[in-house]
């Protein structure tokens, strides 16, 4: 019950970076990474999350085969407060070209 949406335009990236949003009857691809506890400091670093850019969040991921796994996932401190679907994503919320 998570939506993949954009905010915060970022001048280094030329556009917005990707953060999930609670919203129901949404789902959000992705991949499972598994690294050791002792390197979530670095991958912290890495989402800004002592800049406040990002959150560390634990949510549940339903793999293909049905299982349920605790992930670790990152959203942004300011998510969007109204969904727009991405074709119609104003230019300040829309992603770099990188995605």
């Amino acid at each position: 019950d998570y939506r993949l949406d954009f905010n915060n335009y970022s001048k280094r990236w030329k556009g917005s970076p990707a953060t999930i949003v609670p919203t129901n009857d949404k789902i959000v691809w992705g991949a499972i990474w598994e690294i050791n506890t002792i390197d979530l400091p670095n991958l912290d670093n890495q989402e800004g999350v002592a800049d406040g850019l990002y959150f560390p969040l634990q949510v549940d991921i339903e793999k293909p085969d049905g299982t349920i796994k605790k992930c670790r996932t990152y959203q942004l401190c300011k998510n969007p407060d109204d969904y727009v679907e991405v074709w119609n994503l104003p230019m300040e919320r829309q992603p770099s070209a990188k995605y």
